[in-house]
């Protein structure tokens, strides 16, 4: 959407309470590089699709290997997308956080599945990271990555976007 000129994505959906919509223009979106990980080819896609459309720069993986490769490279990332349940891994996606974050302290970390999250399962999520539960929406994804990239790892304080 235009509003005086200026290109504006509007996001309807957002946390529980949350009354009103977020504009986000051009010129306070944060372009980041973005890791998805995701076992589900179509969803991956699905995910990626919507993400590098909103001009993030889009990095993939299908399993925990993939990631850390990527990870340990010398590719600029700047956030991790992941699923929790990767293949055989049960909790694959709350591990790779964890060392992902190791690997690179700064990082920022959005969380998906469709299961139920349980007290047990939420301690296993770093501190300072993100959920988001499938099945999500174009504006719920959108909100949850601005959401995360507004969020300093480092300061643990949101940052103004």
């Amino acid at each position: 959407m235009r509003v005086n000129g200026v290109r504006k994505k509007r996001f309807t959906a957002g946390p529980p309470g949350f009354t009103g919509d977020i504009f986000i223009t051009a010129e306070r979106a944060l372009m980041a590089a973005i890791l998805v990980v995701e076992d589900d080819v179509f969803i991956r896609e699905y995910a990626e699709a919507m993400i590098h459309g909103w001009g993030h720069e889009i990095l993939s993986a299908c399993d925990v290997p993939e990631a850390l490769v990527l990870l340990r490279s010398s590719a600029h990332i700047d956030a991790l997308f992941t699923d929790i349940y990767l293949k055989d891994e049960v909790h694959g996606g709350c591990d790779l956080a964890r060392q992902a974050i190791l690997l690179r302290p700064e990082l920022r970390v959005l969380y998906t599945t469709a299961n139920r999250v349980t007290e047990t399962l939420r301690a296993l999520f770093a501190t300072g990271t993100h959920f988001l539960p499938k099945p999500y929406t174009e504006d719920q994804l959108g909100l949850s990555v601005h959401n995360m990239l507004a969020f300093s790892r480092t300061r643990d304080q949101r940052l103004d976007l």
